[in-house]
């Protein structure tokens, strides 16, 4: 994280490191955009976003957390940011991950998204075999998978329906409130699944998604 950004911005190179070491050479093509194109590191378990605050990149989220541990590593994040010291441009957003499906009827929507859901957390416990080959603390469940819990209120649409907390499932209301409530929480960008396949009706999951995008009044996240 500390070379890419060296070898953008420096008319030549050089580096000596654990993982790899360069001799000074000029590093080419240089990238047109100025400033430099932003970075990120991927968040999967607790901890990394203070390693990319550390160096100055953007916060990826690639692993579902809930509204209240995001909010927490998002401040976290923003604390530690100022204290760094790149080498490249700053790049102080926050991404989520997310599950969308939206259909037009809340509870059809709820049914579906969380059919969708569950089947993706069936299909992800089959990474538990990479344990054996690189065993490790750092994910909160065995299968590197770990839904929100659903919430009986607090503003959420699909709380009767078991929908977790923030989670993008539903009717197009809902998926404006989940995403402004991550926005509230300091996310300025989402990354969502969403399914494919004749049982979820994808092509009407997009549509209505788009409907709901259309719809939304928020100003930053994107």
């Amino acid at each position: 994280m500390r070379a890419i950004p060296g070898m953008w911005i420096q008319d030549r190179f050089s580096w000596k490191g654990n993982c790899f070491s360069m001799p000074e050479r000029a590093v080419l093509p240089k990238p047109i955009q100025q400033p430099h194109p932003p970075m990120r590191v991927t968040v999967t378990s607790a901890g990394t976003e203070l390693d990319a605050a550390e160096r100055g990149p953007g916060c990826l989220g690639v692993a579902t957390a809930s509204l209240s541990e995001q909010e927490r590593r998002t401040k976290r994040y923003h604390q530690r940011i100022q204290q760094s010291n790149p080498v490249g441009v700053v790049n102080d957003q926050v991404a989520t991950l997310n599950f969308m499906y939206c259909h037009d009827d809340l509870q059809i929507g709820a049914k579906r998204g969380m059919s969708f859901l569950g089947m993706f957390g069936m299909l992800n416990l089959h990474l538990l075999f990479t344990r054996e080959a690189n065993p490790t603390t750092g994910y909160p469940s065995l299968g590197g998978w770990a839904a929100p819990r659903s919430s009986k209120g607090g503003g959420n649409p699909g709380a009767a329906y078991g929908v977790p907390d923030g989670m993008c499932i539903g009717d197009p209301s809902a998926i404006i409130e989940a995403i402004k409530r991550w926005e509230s929480r300091g996310a300025r960008s989402s990354t969502s699944r969403i399914p494919s396949g004749a049982p979820f009706g994808w092509r009407n999951c997009v549509s209505n998604a788009a409907v709901a995008c259309a719809r939304a009044d928020y100003s930053s996240l994107r």
